[in-house]
């Protein structure tokens, strides 16, 4: 399960474009939580918080407690961070309130662990997809994928997914090539960075052909 962490916003009474720059001379980030069924609140944050915030979490699939002013902690993800073009200024939050037993679909960062067979004998290990975007109840979010690749040959590619497993969530995405191709190969395992069993999905894998120098041939595997 992704980690979870606590924020606390206060609520803006203006809204609009000036109203939106003083709050970022004064230091502050305007913002808005909203969800499903749900009115729009807007909000501020300290700029200097949230910006620390979000460098010691995975943004896309961590869940805050927001707490609004004096309100109850809320469950919320981050749904949009705008930026400054070249400034390291952050100029507008989107935070999305998440509703009990509902599935919300995120994406959860994929992490490739060890150096792969391949690489150690002359190989290149081209990383297709940093990312699996997943759909599933907010419990069961995983922090990330942890995959081995040590194994992986010269030829051999990786691919989500095995039909005989019952996972927490379902994948999105479509067809796509998978997280490792150039070395491709060997058979990995993902897991939930804690080890969660239920936030655990397997990796096969499908040995390719290989050209006449030893190399692999690139081909697209299933996620």
């Amino acid at each position: 399960m992704s980690k979870q962490v606590t924020f606390e916003v206060e609520k803006r009474g203006e809204t609009g474009k000036g109203a939106a720059r003083r709050l970022r001379a004064a230091g502050k980030v305007p913002g808005n939580v909203y969800g499903h069924g749900l009115d729009s609140v807007p909000v501020m944050a300290d700029e200097l918080e949230f910006q620390q915030l979000i460098g010691r979490i995975s943004v896309e699939n961590t869940l805050i407690d927001l707490k609004v002013g004096k309100a109850s902690p809320k469950p919320v993800l981050i749904r949009e961070i705008q930026r400054h073009p070249y400034r390291s200024r952050i100029l507008h939050v989107d935070f999305f309130e998440i509703t009990a037993g509902e599935k919300i679909r995120v994406a959860v960062p994929i992490r490739l662990l060890g150096t792969p067979a391949g690489v150690r004998t002359g190989g290149i290990l081209q990383v297709i997809r940093h990312e699996l975007e997943i759909e599933c109840l907010p419990r069961d979010i995983p922090q990330a994928f942890e995959v081995d690749v040590s194994e992986m040959e010269i030829g051999d590619s990786l691919r989500h997914g095995d039909p005989g497993r019952r996972e927490p969530h379902d994948l999105h995405g479509g067809r796509a090539e998978g997280p490792g191709r150039g070395c491709r190969g060997g058979s990995g395992r993902a897991r939930g960075a804690r080890g969660r069993d239920r936030a655990r999905s397997d990796y096969g894998s499908r040995r390719r052909r290989r050209d006449g120098r030893g190399r692999g041939v690139t081909v697209p595997v299933d996620v």
